[in-house]
């Protein structure tokens, strides 16, 4: 018997799948790393049986690399009577992938390459198995569903990657998920999980790969993602995966994206319309920015939206998400530097003491601190303004 309620425990596998994201080494490593310590840290949250059954994998691009870490970190784990509250037991699966690793140009590129995007229904038909092939932008239809070509990426890969264990795909085993009518699945993951944790929510399912689970006992469970594609997919997901309140607190929710008002991630990639959830909602999440810092953001903001956003030809736009208000409130960042270091531990730590969910120790130390990859893409907006600033002083 556990403390931890349903959602509770889902965070925390979802953060299981991440223990080793500051590790470096080659795949055979990191793979050895996770086979080691997943199932024993989970054991230790004391969160109810989990108990892993497919995986884990551990996948690198370039598996001899010894100077980087996994590209990707997902399992599948089970509890064959897991509460979902007053008592009620189900046969239950939690399909959880973990966020950016520390140093993976893979994970970085997933998040960031958002200026080519892949016609959904097209990748989905065959449930996410092709390599993704973006779309030409005079070619877009406004009316129809895009996800960033960086999310199609994650989702082939997290799809079609074959376990260490016994070979099999992701997709292969939710496709040999025994039809029991008391079964549910959820797909969570946080930060880059949390945008691709949806959308292969809604892959798996278009595609029929899900057949054996019940309507309705598949739900998403996506923490601090950023958006995945435009408005087309947004309520594609929403019509597919109704958002279903089941309790007080923003975080007891299902089909909803978590996101903390104070993290600058689930704020990207919107520049549009959408209150509380746009890129330039960074210049006041905080309070009132100093002037020069404000127009220093402003402006790397412009650089990111030109060099980015634009150019994809869609608009992004958020899925449905629960905003969740950590408190204390941060201080009014002084300082790009400033800046950085607040962002960061909203984007983690804000969301663990809000739900007040158990989550493992990191197997490995980062080498050295890491910013959001969204904030890391606004900083090279912010370089590129002072070399230009720069080259402009040079040539007067």
């Amino acid at each position: 018997m556990t403390s931890y309620n349903i959602h509770q425990q889902i965070f925390s596998l979802s953060f299981a799948s991440g223990i080793a994201t500051g590790c470096l080494g080659t795949q055979a490593d990191l793979q050895q790393k996770m086979d080691d310590a997943l199932q024993p840290s989970i054991d230790k949250l004391h969160i109810g049986p989990w108990e892993v059954v497919w995986g884990p994998v551990a996948w690198k691009l370039n598996p001899d690399d010894t100077c980087s870490s996994a590209d990707h970190s997902f399992y599948v784990a089970r509890n064959a009577a897991a509460d979902w509250g007053s008592g009620t037991l189900w046969n239950t699966y939690v399909v959880a992938m973990a966020g950016t690793a520390t140093k993976s140009d893979v994970d970085f590129h997933e998040d960031v390459d958002i200026d080519r995007v892949v016609d959904f229904e097209t990748f989905a038909r065959d449930g996410g198995s092709s390599v993704p092939v973006p779309v030409d932008p005079d070619s877009i239809d406004p009316s129809k569903a895009y996800i960033a070509l960086g999310t199609a990426n994650g989702v082939n890969r997290l799809l079609t990657i074959p376990s260490a264990g016994d070979g099999t795909t992701l997709s292969q085993f939710l496709g040999g998920i025994p039809a029991v009518d008391d079964t549910r699945i959820v797909f969570t993951g946080h930060s880059l999980g949390g945008a691709l944790s949806p959308t292969i929510a809604l892959t798996a399912l278009k595609a029929g790969i899900l057949s054996n689970i019940p309507p309705g006992n598949t739900f998403a469970y996506p923490i601090a993602g950023p958006t995945p594609g435009n408005r087309p997919f947004a309520d594609l997901f929403a019509e597919s995966f109704p958002l279903v309140t089941v309790g007080p607190s923003a975080y007891q929710v299902w089909n909803a994206n978590i996101w903390n008002q104070y993290d600058i991630v689930p704020h990207a990639w919107n520049i549009g319309s959408v209150e509380g959830q746009n890129l330039w909602d960074i210049l006041r999440i905080y309070g009132d920015l100093p002037t020069g810092l404000a127009l220093t953001v402003a402006s790397a903001i412009a650089v990111v939206t030109n060099a980015r956003i634009t150019p994809s030809g869609i608009d992004y736009v958020p899925i449905q998400g629960s905003r969740i208000r950590p408190l204390p409130a941060p201080p009014t960042p002084q300082s790009f530097e400033e800046l950085r270091d607040i962002a960061g531990p909203q984007h983690v730590q804000g969301y663990i003491e809000f739900v007040g969910a158990a989550v493992p120790p990191a197997l490995c130390e980062p080498p050295s601190p890491q910013a959001t990859p969204v904030l890391r893409v606004i900083d090279e907006g912010r370089k590129r303004n002072k070399r230009n600033e720069e080259g402009r002083k040079e040539k007067f």
